[in-house]
């Protein structure tokens, strides 16, 4: 009895483990996303110095995001 008690605590954390890895993996295709509309923002305005900067966040962002996902699929 004991032992299926343990079986559906497992199950309930590999569901959990899938939902995370799920939700890591939404969040790095959304910075893609805002990656691509930094790109097309400063196609249309011209600003002087700001550009570089914005590209340069949202690239590191999109690099984090990716290594945390990588680092969450060899943990889980």
């Amino acid at each position: 009895m004991n032992l299926q008690i343990i079986n559906q605590i497992l199950e309930s954390f590999v569901v959990l483990k899938i939902g995370l890895l799920v939700l890591i993996g939404f969040h790095t295709v959304f910075l893609f996303v805002v990656y691509t509309q930094v790109n097309s923002m400063d196609k249309v305005i011209r600003e002087g110095s700001a550009s570089p900067v914005l590209k340069l966040i949202s690239l590191f962002a999109i690099i984090v995001s990716a290594s945390l996902f990588l680092v969450a699929v060899v943990i889980l």
